[in-house]
Formats: structure tokens, C-alpha cells, sequence
């Protein structure tokens, strides 16, 4: 993970960042949601735009956090669930 920060610091793309790594985007997001976790100062405005966090910050409010679905089922499947796991991250950071 120590690896993918680097190259995420370094203004690499999720795509190039798995391509470098030998590793499937997915995973690369798995790292990204460790990290902002761990409070490592990852900023994901760039991956998730901050007026699509707030929406999905509010569903998270109304529906918890304990599972994925019920909260792409209310925001709709224009958001995807990386998005959804980023915001998460973020939301977990701050506790």
C-alpha cells in the first residue's frame, strides 16, 4: 500500500497506478480506502468530486454504513461503487 501512495503523491491515475503495480484497479481502490483510513492524507476530490461525496455522505446518513447496496440503491446507479468506497474511507477517517 506504502508503494501505491507513492505513486498516488506522485499525480499517477488509478489506472496507470494498477498498471505499474501489476495489480487490478479494484485493488488499487482498496489500497487508496486503507490509506485515507489510516489518515495518510490522501485527498480523493479528484476521484470523487466533493458535491457527489455530500450526496453520498447524506445516503450514508439515511441508510448506515454497514453495507454497500442499500446505499447504491438510494443513490442510484450513476454513482459506482468505488465512489461509494472512497466517500466511506473518508467518512471513517474523520471518526
Amino acid at each position: 500500500q506504502l508503494e501505491t501512495l507513492e505513486l498516488w503523491n506522485r499525480a499517477f491515475s488509478l489506472e496507470k497506478i494498477a498498471e505499474a503495480r501489476d495489480l487490478g484497479v479494484g485493488t488499487i481502490v482498496g489500497h487508496i480506502c486503507f490509506l485515507i483510513e489510516k489518515g495518510l492524507g490522501v485527498n480523493i476530490d479528484k476521484l470523487v468530486k466533493p458535491e457527489r461525496q455530500k450526496k453520498i455522505m447524506a445516503a450514508v446518513k439515511a441508510v448506515g454504513a454497514d453495507k454497500l447496496t442499500p446505499i447504491r440503491e438510494a443513490l442510484g446507479e450513476e454513482y459506482s461503487w468505488d465512489e461509494i468506497k472512497l466517500t466511506l474511507a473518508k467518512m471513517r477517517s474523520k471518526k
